[in-house]
């Protein structure tokens, strides 16, 4: 068994183990994992438990810090006058200096004075990392049953 220690990032992969005729394949996911425990759990089981961080081909690089783009919903979801809708624009291969983020506003009729500078503020104090907000009219993203693409990379 591979040692694991908490707090350890590393990205899963998985190995299929039930059919015995079968060749074991590992196929990796792509996700970025960190692992939380690896203590037995009361249901039993020892293998060690994880929280899922993003896709590595998601990650951005700002200023030497890992960021992935999920780490901006917490703080769009916190302001009230957004929707939720939320994009980061990042140029080149980086690593970046300062992504653009667009939000979505969640009514016509709000009063938005400051609130980009607001935002700005809030994303670095919980992301340590410095963005550019703009903000777009409600509806302005595309609603789709598919996954949302939260990262677009621009040449």
């Amino acid at each position: 068994m591979i040692p694991f220690e908490e707090g350890q990032t590393s990205e899963l992969a998985l190995t299929y183990l039930i059919r015995e005729t079968q060749q074991l394949v590992r196929f990796r996911t792509s996700d970025m994992i960190v692992i939380t425990s690896t203590e037995p759990c009361a249901c039993g089981r020892t293998t060690p438990r994880f929280h899922v961080l993003g896709r590595s081909e998601d990650m951005i690089v700002v200023r030497g810090i890992d960021v992935y783009p999920n780490a901006f919903r917490g703080v769009v979801t916190s302001f009230t006058e957004l929707s939720g809708g939320f994009v980061v624009r990042v140029r080149g291969p980086g690593p970046h200096d300062c992504p653009n983020n667009q939000a979505e506003l969640a009514d016509h009729d709000m009063l938005i004075r400051d609130l980009s500078e607001r935002i700005e503020i809030s994303i670095k104090q919980s992301i340590q990392v410095s963005a550019r907000v703009k903000l777009l009219a409600p509806r302005s993203f595309a609603r789709t049953s598919e996954k949302t693409q939260r990262l677009i990379r621009e040449q």
